[in-house]
């Protein structure tokens, strides 16, 4: 097996693994999880890394 076919299988596997964990999540509105595998699936690299930064986010208003 060469690099890039490695490479190219752990991307997979990782892109994987956020779809899964976008449609398990809990507390979320269908829309969100379905654009959230929009953006994974059109643009993986960047998709991946925005949900990292921004899906996982946890909104706490406080006296709510």
């Amino acid at each position: 097996m060469s690099g890039t076919t490695i490479a190219l299988a752990v991307h997979a596997v990782i892109e994987a693994a956020v779809i899964i964990r976008v449609m398990l999540r809990p507390h979320r509105e269908p829309a969100s999880r379905i654009a959230w595998v929009a953006v994974v699936a059109a643009l993986p690299v960047v998709g991946i890394l925005a949900y990292i930064l921004f899906g996982e986010l946890a909104y706490h208003l406080p006296f709510e």
